[in-house]
């Protein structure tokens, strides 16, 4: 202070016009930034490991990243995101699933592993996944300088697949400025578009922050994962994502035929009308056998086949006498229980029994207890 004051005496008048308007325009650029400014958050060291906590020194402060995996692609209260310490979040999407990546900070090494806690608290009251394991490191290139960037991640997220875009969102902006462009209610935050280059361990910047409210970002974020070509769905359109039975989302809800899915519902949910819609749908690409135990599925297009009259299945057709005697053995003991098994002297008939059997050809249970009959 002493030494702009020394300074301010030595100017002349146009000297100090000139100064003072220097002076506003720096002002004016750095308008929301002297925190980073006092803090030194501009200076980035390399990164540090302490127990589970990967972090590094932005200035004065200790700065960590964690990610978590949102279950499912729907809108999130930003403003909600942003607790104490939280400087930005990421909205990253990749292979079919959006990510969640919070930018922390802490004065001191305790302070941020506490605020990293908390984070994890909240997002488990939002009800998005968690969990932490191993790390991967990149790097994200800001105003044209690279920050070191870990983040602590077991799901699938790799930044060196593929072209992906991700968004930034950060605490800024006024009041003001929602209220000239027509945002009445809301907290101002900043969101800025990153896109993550093929091949190498950077995110490039593609776009300027812009302020925007809360409810903005979230229909931003909504629109950009619903819209980007990069975002390819997978599989067959069943239907669309509901709360209860009646609030429906344009979240689409897609089947794989690559994986194995679970329905559950209760009675009369349409848990046999979805299968026949699965069904349906993916006949016209992959050949379907459903296994229809009450007859619920008969209406399907295609052949019907009735177990025992137009298919059977011998169990026994693959395995020689000696195991088809020790399968039998094992079924008496689960149905009846152990101590109403065999005992050696029935093993013995039995086994005299199969081999028999399979000395004229293929050994059935059928044939088993016909014999065993007589």
């Amino acid at each position: 202070m002493v030494l702009l004051l020394q300074l301010w005496n030595m100017l002349s008048m146009l000297g100090q016009v000139v100064f003072l308007c220097v002076l506003a325009v720096v002002c004016l650029v750095l308008k929301g930034n002297w925190t980073k400014i006092l803090l030194a958050e501009f200076f980035v060291s390399d990164h540090y490991t302490r127990d589970s906590t990967v972090y590094w020194r932005h200035g004065l402060s200790c700065c960590s990243l964690v990610g978590f995996r949102v279950a499912g692609k729907r809108l999130v209260d930003f403003n909600s995101l942003f607790v104490d310490g939280v400087r930005k979040v990421f909205v990253f999407y990749n292979k079919g699933s959006c990510y969640l990546i919070f930018e922390v900070h802490g004065f001191t090494l305790s302070r941020l592993e506490e605020r990293l806690h908390r984070v994890e608290r909240l997002v488990s009251r939002l009800g998005l996944d968690f969990s932490e394991g191993k790390f991967v490191s990149v790097s994200v290139e800001e105003e044209e300088r690279e920050v070191p960037v870990i983040i602590r991640e077991d799901f699938d997220l790799n930044f060196n697949l593929g072209e992906s875009y991700l968004i930034v969102v950060e605490k800024g902006g006024r009041v003001k400025d929602l209220e000239e462009r027509g945002v009445l209610s809301g907290n101002p935050i900043r969101v800025g578009l990153y896109y993550v280059r093929k091949g190498v361990r950077d995110i490039r910047c593609l776009k300027a922050y812009a302020i925007v409210s809360d409810f903005e970002a979230s229909v931003l974020a909504k629109c950009f994962f619903e819209n980007s070509s990069l975002v390819k769905p997978v599989g067959y359109k069943i239907g669309y994502r509901m709360v209860g039975k009646r609030i429906v989302f344009s979240d689409k809800v897609y089947f794989n035929p690559c994986y194995h899915t679970y329905i559950c519902g209760t009675t009369q949910s349409g848990k046999s009308t979805l299968i026949a819609l699965i069904s349906s749908l993916v006949s016209h690409d992959y050949p379907v056998l459903v296994i229809d135990w009450n007859g619920g599925f008969r209406g399907l297009p295609g052949e019907v086949l009735l177990a025992g009259r137009d298919v059977s299945f011998n169990p026994f057709s693959e395995l020689g006498p000696e195991k088809a005697v020790e399968v039998i053995g094992s079924a008496v003991e689960y149905a009846f229980g152990e101590e109403r098994g065999f005992t050696p002297m029935q093993y013995y008939l039995l086994k005299q029994v199969v081999y028999d059997i399979a000395s004229k050809g293929e050994v059935a249970l059928e044939k088993v207890y016909e014999e065993i009959l007589r």
